[in-house]
C-alpha cells in the first residue's frame, strides 16, 4: 500500500468519525468519498501554506507560527476552532496511526576521524565528500600507522596523523599534477 492510499484511508477514517460526532449514523460511498476529497484537499492546501510561510521566515521546519499564518490567510477563525474542540465531545479514534513515512536508514558514508582515508586523503578533495574507498573505512575505528610523506605547511596531531591545510597548499602542487597528465596522456597517445 502507498502512502498516499494510507493517508486516503486515514482521512476517509476521520470524516466518517467527524460525520459520527455530528450524529450520522451511515453514509453512502459517493458522498464519503466527496467529503474525503474535500478534507484532503484542504489539509493539502493547509499543510503547503504552512510550508511557504515557513520557507519565507527561513526555517526549514514549520511551527504553530506559521499555521496561525495559514489559518489567517485562509480565513478560518482560531476562536471558533477553539470552541469546535472545547465543546464537541470526540470518540477516540478507531486505530492510533503510527508515525509515516518510516524513516529509513541513513546510508551517508561519512569519514571516521584518524581513518586512513583522512590522513592520505589528497587536499583538493573537501572533507564533506564521502570517502572515495571505503574499504579503507574499518568496520573498528582502528588507526593503523600510514606512513605520509611530511610536507612543510603540515600539522601532525597526537597520534602522528598529518593535516594539510588549504591554504597552505600551493597552487604549484596542482599545476605539476596538471603536467604530469597532459605528458601521460601525450605518452598514452603515442604509443598507441
Amino acid at each position: 500500500m502507498s502512502a498516499a492510499q494510507y493517508t486516503r484511508d486515514h482521512i476517509k477514517l476521520s470524516v466518517g468519525k467527524i460525520l459520527q460526532t455530528l450524529g450520522w449514523h451511515s453514509i453512502n460511498s459517493t458522498p464519503l468519498e466527496v467529503l474525503t476529497d474535500v478534507l484532503a484537499r484542504f489539509l493539502s492546501q493547509l499543510t503547503k501554506l504552512t510550508n511557504d510561510y515557513a520557507n519565507e521566515f527561513g526555517q526549514t521546519d514549520a511551527n504553530l507560527d506559521h499555521l496561525g499564518l495559514a489559518f489567517r490567510e485562509m480565513g478560518i477563525s482560531i476562536g471558533e476552532l477553539e470552541e469546535y474542540v472545547t465543546y464537541v465531545n470526540f470518540s477516540p479514534p478507531p486505530a492510533l496511526v503510527p508515525k509515516y513515512p518510516i524513516p529509513k536508514e541513513n546510508n551517508l558514508n561519512f569519514l571516521k576521524p584518524g581513518s586512513k582515508e583522512v590522513v592520505t586523503r589528497p587536499v583538493h578533495i573537501h572533507e564533506h565528500l564521502p570517502p572515495m574507498y571505503p574499504l579503507l573505512e574499518g568496520a573498528e575505528n582502528d588507526v593503523e600507522n600510514v606512513e605520509v610523506k611530511k610536507e612543510a605547511g603540515e600539522e601532525t596531531t597526537e597520534n602522528g596523523q598529518v593535516f594539510k591545510k588549504p591554504a597552505d597548499v600551493s597552487p604549484t602542487e596542482f599545476k605539476r599534477s596538471r603536467y604530469i597528465l597532459n605528458y601521460l596522456n601525450i605518452y598514452i597517445e603515442f604509443s598507441l
